[in-house]
């Protein structure tokens, strides 16, 4: 998708975060189409249509918590309610402790990336600077997994019978609707009424 939109960029035909993932998700049909059939290319690209699509109204909704906590609930959020109807059609089981380790992670994540992209000039430059700098990355990894199983020890919702899995199935798409149509719901409310 970067490589696309950098690309797109390039040739003055920018696009928006939807269509590069739709250009990307058909290049990689067309490359290999046996990946369509994966779960995990399935999820990905749900993930990801997910966050294009929910995680700005998803921010919306949540307008009253700090920015950084919004954006990162928001994102695990999205993420989440786009991939719930392939989680539970095939394997009957929800994790919504995946919101808080995701969540607490994302920026953790960033913090880790930047960290390590720091560290390979300043430990050439500055070679004495390694070992501190790899305790800094230790204490990052720990973390993370600490915070990974935190998301892990949370209760699953396991849906075992077809009834229950419609209703949990018809529930999300409640949810994703609702978050959906928030932003113009509450543009509606609000609106300043026209001058008779």
């Amino acid at each position: 998708m970067a490589v696309l939109s950098a690309l797109f960029v390039k040739v003055d035909r920018r696009q928006g975060g939807l269509s590069v993932l739709s250009v990307a998700f058909c290049l990689a049909l067309m490359t290999k189409p046996g990946d369509g059939r994966s779960l995990s290319f399935q999820l990905s690209y749900a993930a990801m249509a997910g966050l294009i699509l929910l995680s700005p109204k998803w921010e919306t909704l949540l307008w009253r918590l700090p920015p950084p906590l919004a954006k990162a609930l928001s994102a695990s959020l999205a993420a989440l309610c786009a991939t719930a109807p392939l989680s539970l059609a095939i394997f009957g089981t929800l994790y919504p402790g995946g919101i808080i380790a995701a969540s607490l992670s994302g920026p953790l994540v960033l913090g880790f990336m930047w960290s390590l992209l720091a560290a390979v000039p300043l430990g050439f430059v500055l070679p004495f600077l390694q070992d501190p700098l790899s305790i800094l990355h230790e204490s990052f990894n720990n973390i993370l997994l600490s915070v990974m199983e935190i998301g892990a020890a949370a209760p699953a919702l396991v849906v075992e019978t077809w009834w229950s899995q419609a209703i949990s199935l018809a529930s999300i798409a409640l949810i994703i609707l609702f978050v959906y149509c928030y932003p113009y719901m509450e543009h509606a409310i609000h609106r300043p009424k026209a001058a008779a």
